[in-house]
């Protein structure tokens, strides 16, 4: 896991593509049976991640998917070099491994819009998880004094965890509101509370079009 996040550190540039090539490459001691194990292991991505490599395989198996619909979502925005050259604030819902918003930052690199990120919320129950989320994040902010956890499940946010005072705010939602636990209302709920600026709300999850 310490040889992971050195190599990480290390990216000059980093990219989600090469995040996943490193993830990779951390499990090439497992063989193919060990390999298929991890990836069963996994519930089809619904389980908590709670090692190293559950998180790597996790990467490797559903990465490209992430990637894919969250630059879809972020393309519903007609003119993103004015929408997201601002000061923002990100709040990734169930965020895993934080792999919306490191999508979302090489969103902004391919655009050649800069990263006024000034806060990014990570929300996440497992812990393993959230750590990785910031690790993560970090690469691309160089400050983590903008990264926020919050080691809850989306049902036991409160008010105080959302607070920004940024232009913008956007939300990714990315594989976790068609999970039948959580409570949309509610939710829907606290998002409405916290209304300050302009938010943008990007959902996607393979069981809702």
């Amino acid at each position: 896991m310490i040889e992971y996040i050195n190599k990480i550190q290390s990216l000059p540039s980093p990219t989600f593509q090469q995040i996943r090539k490193i993830a990779n490459e951390s499990l090439s001691h497992l063989n193919r049976a060990e390999r298929d194990q991890l990836w069963r292991n996994l519930n089809q991505g619904v389980d908590l991640l709670t090692s190293h490599e559950l998180m790597c395989q996790y990467i490797f198996s559903y990465g490209n998917m992430h990637e894919t619909k969250i630059n879809t979502a972020l393309s519903s925005i007609q003119n993103p070099s004015e929408v997201f050259n601002t000061d923002l604030a990100i709040v990734d819902w169930g965020c895993g491994q934080g792999l919306a918003t490191v999508c979302f930052f090489d969103f902004l690199n391919s655009q050649g819009i800069p990263n006024n990120t000034q806060k990014v919320i990570l929300i996440e129950p497992s812990v393993d998880a959230l750590e990785r989320a910031k690790q993560h994040t970090k690469i691309y902010l160089k400050d983590e004094t903008k990264i926020q956890l919050v080691n809850k499940y989306l049902d036991d946010v409160e008010k105080r965890d959302l607070e920004s005072n940024q232009s913008i705010t956007l939300h990714f939602f990315s594989n976790i509101l068609d999970i039948p636990q959580i409570d949309l209302k509610k939710l829907a709920q606290l998002v409405g509370e916290n209304v300050n600026g302009e938010h943008y709300f990007f959902c996607v999850s393979p069981l809702i079009e």
